[in-house]
């Protein structure tokens, strides 16, 4: 059996439009740095952050798995998030904050007010604590 530790290091808004899914880049640390893409429609926030983690997940297996191994446990890979019980409220709250600003940005009718929402959408990120 394989194991493999994963460090989540930030996410960002990648792309950004108040009627449509809200796109995020994940990025990471597997022992190199690596960077995902997630996309949602930001209804269930938890259950979000929890896809957050397990599209992390199923991309370290289906990378470090081997098929053509000997022995049935080389096969498996077991991925081990840094603070993984910590990160699913965080990255929770961060999508609750974004499905906020998006609401307040689609309410707005003031054109300098709602270009100013609309930048500071794009520049919204949640930076995690690095592992020693």
């Amino acid at each position: 059996m394989q194991s493999v530790k994963v460090n989540i290091q930030k996410m960002e808004i990648s792309r950004f439009h108040p009627r449509e899914p809200v796109e995020f880049k994940i990025y990471f640390n597997d022992g190199a740095e690596k960077c995902l893409i997630y996309e949602t429609d930001m209804k269930t926030p938890v259950m979000d952050a929890t896809a957050v983690i397990g599209k992390i997940k199923r991309y370290e297996k289906d990378k470090n798995r081997v098929d053509d191994a000997e022995d049935i446990l080389d096969a498996f890979v077991n991925v081990m998030i840094d603070d993984e019980e910590e990160l699913v409220p965080k990255i929770a709250n961060f999508f609750n904050r974004i499905k906020d600003e998006k609401k307040r940005v689609l309410n707005n009718r003031d054109h300098t007010t709602y270009m100013k929402n609309l930048n500071q959408m794009h520049s919204m990120k949640i930076e995690f604590k690095q592992a020693k």
